[in-house]
């Protein structure tokens, strides 16, 4: 299965990781089996490192996309389009 990440081109840098294993700087994709996968990005805000994680159950192909906004420090993680966490500084 591939978990694709995505990001807009003006978000901060933005990295991710599947099961504590840094993937890249968004966007990447990379393979992975089926089933339940913990799910980190990462993200500079202020010159300081925050992180979000979640767990999802892989079983298909999965676009992962993070939305940023710095003016607010918030930010809105997508899976398949449905917002599953939000984050504010």
């Amino acid at each position: 299965m591939r978990l694709s990440f995505f990001t807009v081109h003006y978000h901060s840098d933005m990295r991710a990781f599947v099961d504590e294993k840094e993937i890249g700087k968004m966007p990447v994709s990379c393979e992975v089996t089926e089933g339940d996968h913990l799910i980190t990005i990462k993200h500079l805000t202020n010159f300081r490192w925050k992180k979000i994680q979640f767990r999802i159950k892989v079983y298909k192909h999965m676009d992962i996309t993070a939305k940023f906004n710095p003016f607010w420090g918030t930010v809105k993680v997508y899976v398949d389009g449905e917002r599953v966490h939000y984050s504010k500084k």
